[in-house]
């Protein structure tokens, strides 16, 4: 049941993305000078986040960077003029159905709510979210803080992460780059942050309490300083 409403989401996202008017979506312009201004690889000297004709403060530089720069690598891989502000809106849906995936096939099982009544919330909670609809018609920081945060959830309570967190490298490394591309998504992703960064320094301190070797100690401390 879930692989039919994920394919009728696909369908219907699909649909609305290339027959929506993308010059009559919000704020289509300031959108479209930030991805292009920050889509440019022909130097070296592109490659850093730049601001774009009015950006908006909600809409962070990162966003655009991440997402103009692969939309341009794209581009460049198939020789192709496909608009940015539509390679973004394609690859929005493909991360929101691939994090749609690993709650349902992950992290619903390893929870123990892999029961049908859930399941079958799961897949219809696909055409409530308002935000699945704004991937279709325009491009937002919010969808960065989406795809940061659902995927944090899925490796914090499905691969052991607050538990093994202290003595895993790719844990502490997924940890701080998840956290990072949330805090520069928008404003509306404090409480997610907030609540991460709490968590893990306190899993991370609270492992190191015991008596360690003062070198682990410092370098733990050296890690919530940073962050």
């Amino acid at each position: 049941m879930f692989i039919v409403l994920l394919t009728v989401f696909l369908g219907v996202t699909w649909y609305n993305t290339f027959h929506h008017n993308r010059y009559t979506t919000y704020d289509y312009r300031r959108h479209r000078a930030s991805l292009t201004n920050n889509a440019k690889i022909a130097r070296l000297r592109d490659w850093k986040p730049r601001k774009g004709d009015g950006q908006m403060e909600s809409s962070p530089r990162l966003y655009y960077f991440l997402c103009g720069k692969t939309s341009a690598l794209v581009q460049a891989a198939t020789g192709t003029e496909f608009p940015h502000v539509y390679t973004v809106m394609v690859a929005n849906m493909i991360y929101m159905a691939a994090i749609a995936a690993l709650f349902f096939f992950l992290l619903l099982p390893r929870a123990g709510l892999g029961t049908p009544p859930v399941k079958l919330f799961t897949g219809l909670s696909l055409f409530a979210l308002p935000s699945i609809y704004l991937a279709q018609v325009n491009t937002r920081g919010d969808h960065l803080l989406l795809f940061s945060l659902g995927l944090l959830l899925t490796l914090w309570f499905s691969f052991d992460f607050h538990s093994r967190l202290p003595d895993s490298r790719w844990r502490k490394a997924a940890w701080c780059i998840l956290l990072i591309l949330m805090g520069n998504s928008r404003q509306t992703a404090a409480p997610a942050v907030l609540l991460f960064l709490v968590w893990g320094m306190f899993v991370l301190v609270r492992a190191n309490i015991a008596p360690r070797s003062q070198n682990r100690k410092t370098r733990c401390l050296a890690l919530c300083l940073i962050l």
